[in-house]
């Protein structure tokens, strides 16, 4: 045993894990839901509501981000307000192309019937009829505050402004 030194080997080291396929969600033309609460003016401020069911369940401290289709900006401090949430500040992240807001660290469980509001979207600055395309609405749930993508839902409900 003069000269042996035996040790610990990692078989894992380097290797790249990547999480499975997220659960796409099937969307109809009037469900999940999208309304604009109080604007649908050319450049206006806007609230929307998105009323959504999920396939899974999800336990509390997940992320919803959503994307608007092109033409939608948001304000430098957007609001994110959950059903069920009981006055929780809901951390919001807006990502730089300025339609993609996240809404972190939900305190609450996600199945079904859940209702998110997005306070301070700004409508394009022209007039047409946006989403129902791979560029509309998109809501997605990712596992804490990850970039994990769990689940999503390719809204087909249209808003015409």
């Amino acid at each position: 045993m003069v000269g042996e030194l035996q040790t610990a080997c990692d078989q894992n080291f380097g290797k790249v894990v990547f999480p499975p396929n997220p659960q796409n969600t099937v969307s109809t033309p009037t469900y999940p839901n999208v309304l604009s609460l109080n604007s649908l003016i050319v450049g206006r401020s806007s609230t929307y509501e998105f009323n959504f069911d999920l396939t899974n369940t999800y336990s509390a401290g997940n992320t919803v981000r959503m994307t608007f289709p092109p033409g939608y900006l948001t304000s430098s401090t957007p609001i994110c307000q959950m059903s069920g949430t009981y006055n929780q500040v809901i951390a919001t992240f807006v990502w730089p192309d300025q339609r993609t807001i996240e809404c972190q660290n939900i305190n609450k469980t996600l199945s079904t019937d859940e209702y998110l509001k997005i306070i301070g979207i700004f409508n394009p600055n022209y007039a047409g009829t946006f989403g129902n395309n791979s560029e509309g609405f998109k809501l997605e749930i990712l596992q804490n505050t990850t970039t994990i993508v769990l689940e999503q839902i390719l809204i087909k409900k249209t808003v015409t402004i």
